[in-house]
């Protein structure tokens, strides 16, 4: 079929992506245990076709369907299934999910039986079936994704609460993040905001993203994100109006569709956190069905006049973020710190290096370009610590550990202390040591 043809042909895009370098957790895994990466980007490529077109069957092969196929494909948000070998278990799950639609009923049930994984994204996905007419197989498929895979889920989430001694460090005791609390369904509501704009409107685009990143940072900063504001409001406009639709519609691809956004974005709407807040590859199939039931949703005479508009905002953004993913982590930070210079994480990382490389003056540069939008950030002033105790200015040194209590972070509030602390009596001991030897010097 022409339109199949079509899908592939628009995903050739990706294909320099074969020769780009390593980032993140390919080059740690590569060191660990080298691999071929240019077989591991062919199928991770293949296998981003091939969710591609199962958008286009699982939707019945209708001029809608292909429309959303064509704009997932070239859709900024979905760049790390083709481009990093990391983001793979992301794309078999999407697969296993249109799989599931397409060979309904019991094609999803075999595919079940036959799973091994360990991603939470999977977790909900049984239960589309109540959206069919299949709706009894949900406890089944349910019942055989238990059996297969929650010992391997548990041993996941045990590794990065606990640490596994190796790779994995445990996570600090007074880090509660990790936990349950009554706020957390307003930061659940406010992502469900921002995976929806991005969707439509991905005017930012890159690896990391600044979206709820200081949540567990100053204590203006996380009550920001805990507040009822308007992203919150958003959040919840946005849901009300996807559940209504989903039930007037639950009999077609519209319904089907907003039912794939929200079974499979429902696990990353930090209820509970462990890893980051956001990520592109959280919403990799979410992205395919919202874009399924916006496609069949819009009137057809309306549809093929905003697709073009639509196709050239996704390629444009995805040429731009492609490069974030071609050369290697420094390259990685200095163009996302462009993006989302608000960003404090993208500065630590950024200052670190400089540290590791024996450079405080770039170091010192680094976080004091990071404090510009993050004026509050203990972790920017500890950098800017460090970095003077390297050059020698040791009471600057001491000011800056002034600034880092004054704006301490909330999460693993108590290891950031002892930190400053281990930090100040080592400072003490070398101005007390100068001073002893007769010749205070300059700090």
């Amino acid at each position: 079929m022409i339109e199949i043809l079509l899908i592939f042909l628009v995903n050739l895009i990706y294909l320099p992506g074969l020769w780009y370098g390593l980032i993140t957790d390919d080059e740690a895994y590569h060191k660990r245990v080298p691999f071929n990466v240019r077989r591991g980007r062919i199928f991770n490529q293949t296998l981003h076709i091939m969710v591609c077109e199962y958008i286009y069957m699982a939707f019945g092969c209708t001029p809608q369907s292909f429309m959303a196929a064509i704009l997932f494909a070239v859709h900024p948000q979905v760049v790390q299934v083709p481009v990093w070998i990391a983001g793979r278990q992301y794309g078999l799950n999407a697969l296993m999910m249109l799989f599931t639609i397409t060979f309904l009923p019991w094609g999803g049930a075999i595919l079940f039986g036959c799973i091994n994984g360990i991603s939470p994204s999977i977790l909900f996905i049984p239960l589309f079936f109540l959206f069919t007419k299949f709706w009894y197989m949900a406890p089944v498929c349910i019942g055989i994704l238990l059996w297969r895979t929650w010992p391997n889920i548990k041993q996941n989430l045990t590794v990065k609460v606990h640490g596994d001694g190796v790779y994995n460090e445990a996570l600090p005791k007074d880090f509660d993040l990790n936990k349950w609390n009554p706020l957390k369904p307003i930061l659940a509501a406010k992502c469900l905001w921002f995976y929806f704009l991005s969707v439509f409107a991905p005017i930012k685009s890159g690896f990391y993203n600044s979206w709820m990143v200081t949540v567990g940072a100053a204590k203006n900063q996380t009550a920001y994100w805990y507040s009822p504001n308007r992203h919150f409001w958003g959040g919840i406009i946005v849901l009300m109006g996807l559940l209504i639709t989903c039930v007037y519609h639950r009999s077609n691809a519209i319904g089907l569709g907003i039912a794939v956004f929200l079974l499979s974005i429902g696990p990353f709407l930090n209820f509970i956190t462990i890893q980051q807040y956001t990520s592109p590859r959280f919403a990799y199939l979410a992205t395919g069905g919202l874009l399924v039931a916006f496609c069949h949703l819009l009137p057809w005479h309306i549809g093929i006049c905003i697709f073009p508009g639509l196709f050239a905002l996704y390629l444009v953004k995805l040429i731009d973020v492609l490069r974030v993913y071609r050369k290697n982590n420094m390259t990685l930070m200095e163009l996302d710190s462009q993006t989302f210079p608000d960003n404090p994480r993208l500065w630590y990382f950024r200052y670190e290096h400089m540290l590791h490389k024996g450079n405080p003056v770039m170091a010192f540069a680094e976080a004091t370009y990071g404090l510009k939008h993050n004026p509050d950030d203990c972790q920017l002033y500890f950098g800017l610590a460090v970095a003077c105790h390297m050059m020698g200015k040791l009471k600057d040194a001491g000011l800056f550990l002034d600034m880092a209590e004054k704006y301490m972070i909330t999460a693993e509030r108590e290891t950031m202390k002892e930190l400053i602390l281990e930090f100040r009596r080592r400072i003490a001991e070398e101005i007390f040591k100068i001073k002893g030897g007769g010749d205070v010097g300059k700090d």
